[in-house]
């Protein structure tokens, strides 16, 4: 049966107290951070949910975001080239629904059943923006998942889909709007949520003859706290034993991410032959019903949700998070009269050593360089070497230091087996990064100016995630 054979999660560093939003509101909020978006989010969920899977089985890779920096642009590619798959496989972006990640898990899944793809990657991510100290920004969140969906080794059982349409104005975005928009949360809530949730969720139970009680876990979309409780006690759920946790006041909601993500932290706790419901909420809903068929096993590397949200650190005031957002402005860190805009000309012939991190392993002695070379500085072998990625591999510093001009912090990296490479630092204090300090790559925006025609991406180093707490 096609099911999920593996997912991952990605929540980011910074933790945004609500207290800076609302005076004497507990709990907090996951915030991406300065270099952070959607598609860095999106590139880290994937590269955990591929720990340990051969990537050369993977033949698709669908991206679901309502917050792609591109309006016209498809970001799927970049994603898979960023994780370093193959050219050869289809890819998509969906966007403009809150349920997207779960209708690309459905058309995922019929690829697979279809036989027109072995495995397919699905990541949504979102970064949504609300207006400052409203009800959306409280209750929002950043953060992405990924699932694999194959036909063999799964995990988790696909068993059963149920989708309904509903037009209807309740929130929603236009492309020149900065903000979400929302109508009044009654309306929305009873003719949206309720109504599209309610129907395709029962839906699915008729069609497949099951009953409240046959499932261990629900994982909801929630667009608030109280909402989702009042649905499950209507369909016949124990909101305190059958619904799974939203994470509010710990996360928040993720948008597009949400059902997906809450999905990945259900499964990292679901037992064999427990029964999960997923729904979703958009425009419609996504009734999805899946059964466990072994633990999601622990693989070396991979962090999933819950390791991830206890790895954070505090953003220092509201202030730090309205510059981060592009809400106030900046300094610029670019330095007079340099020319530092990306061109698409180089981009392009540099990708792979750029997006995917590649560099060279020499065939005669195994050493390996970034950027790649023809001459092997150990062996002075000539052009005879083999691309090798490093994006997944760990490192410690080697020397690390401020950039005076810039203020951005730099540092050498040296590759747990080879190979070394000069980068920024992000994610701490020069305090972090002292020599010997263990590392990860990645995948973070470059800085531009707003006057800058394209957008672009690099490889920073980071503390290793889930070694802190602060």
């Amino acid at each position: 049966m096609v099911g999920i054979v593996s997912c991952g999660g990605y929540v980011p560093k910074w933790r945004m107290a609500l207290e800076l939003i609302a005076k004497g509101m507990p709990g907090e909020r996951a915030v991406a951070g300065p270099d952070e978006d959607s598609i860095t989010m999106a590139v880290a969920a994937v590269l955990d949910c591929l720990k340990g899977v051969d990537r050369e089985e993977v033949d698709g890779l669908f991206f679901a975001s309502t917050t792609s920096p591109f309006a016209e642009k498809q970001m799927a590619t970049l994603i898979a080239k960023a994780v370093d798959l193959r050219e050869g496989i289809l890819t998509a972006d969906f966007a403009s629904s809150l349920k997207a990640g779960t209708t690309a898990l459905r058309l995922a899944a019929d690829a697979v059943k279809a036989g027109s793809a072995r495995q397919v990657v699905v990541v949504a991510a979102d970064c949504r923006l609300g207006e400052p100290r409203s009800e959306h920004e409280r209750n929002g969140g950043d953060g992405a998942a990924a699932l694999l969906i194959g036909a063999e080794n799964v995990a988790v059982d696909l068993e059963a889909s149920f989708s309904v349409a509903n037009e209807i104005f309740d929130v929603w975005r236009r492309s020149k709007d900065t903000f979400v928009n929302s109508w009044e949360s009654r309306f929305d809530l009873t003719d949206g949520y309720m109504k599209s949730m309610g129907e395709a969720i029962a839906g699915l139970m008729k069609e497949k003859n099951l009953t409240a009680q046959d499932f261990a876990k629900v994982v909801f979309y929630c667009p608030d706290m109280r909402t989702p409780v009042a649905l499950a006690k209507r369909l016949g759920f124990d909101p305190n034993t059958q619904l799974q946790n939203p994470l509010f006041g710990v996360l928040g909601n993720t948008g597009t991410a949400s059902p997906l993500l809450l999905l990945v932290a259900a499964l990292e706790e679901a037992k064999a032959g427990d029964k999960i419901l997923v729904a979703s909420y958009g425009g419609g809903s996504d009734a999805i019903a899946l059964k466990m068929n072994r633990e999601i096993g622990e693989i070396e590397g991979r962090l999933g949700v819950n390791a991830h949200l206890k790895s954070k650190w505090l953003v220092p005031d509201y202030l730090h998070y309205l510059t981060w957002r592009g809400l106030v402005a900046g300094k610029d860190i670019r330095v007079p009269f340099s020319v530092t805009y990306a061109s698409a000309p180089p981009i392009f012939r540099e990708r792979d050593r750029i997006f995917s991190l590649h560099g060279s392993r020499c065939k005669a002695c195994g050493a390996i360089e970034y950027p790649p070379q023809r001459i092997c500085a150990r062996c002075q072998a000539k052009d005879d070497f083999e691309a090798v990625t490093l994006a997944d591999k760990r490192g410690e510093i080697f020397t690390s230091s401020r950039d005076p001009i810039t203020g951005e912090l730099v540092g050498l990296v040296n590759f747990e087996g080879g190979g070394r490479i000069f980068c920024n630092l992000t994610d701490g204090d020069l305090s972090q990064f002292k020599i010997g300090t263990p590392v990860e790559m990645s995948f973070r925006k470059l800085e531009l100016l707003p006057s800058d025609m394209i957008s672009t991406y690099i490889w920073k180093a980071i503390p290793l995630r889930g070694t802190e707490e602060g």
